[in-house]
């Protein structure tokens, strides 16, 4: 495939409770960056997020959403050396 960089991991989500008839979940995000050629770690890291929303599936997928984010924030500062922001990349 040519790549340089993989990332591997895992991401799930978790129901915490209800609060004011609205689910709350938990997400995590679990994951390595290696290179290629020898598996040396660029990156590694955990990262906790919460989503809310009358729908589980819906806040599970938030909670996921919110911890992505703040996961591609640190992989592109770590592995890119500079401070990008996804939500400034998205709205480009």
């Amino acid at each position: 495939m040519g790549a340089n960089i993989i990332i591997t991991g895992m991401a799930m989500a978790e129901r915490i409770g209800v609060q004011a008839n609205m689910n709350t979940f938990r997400g995590r995000l679990e994951l390595r960056a290696l290179t290629t050629n020898d598996a040396t770690v660029l990156a590694t890291n955990s990262m906790e997020s919460g989503g809310i929303d009358v729908s589980e599936t819906a806040a599970s997928k938030i909670a996921l959403k919110n911890v992505g984010k703040q996961m591609a924030n640190y992989l592109l500062e770590n592995i890119c050396g500079k401070k990008y922001s996804v939500q400034k990349i998205s709205n480009s």
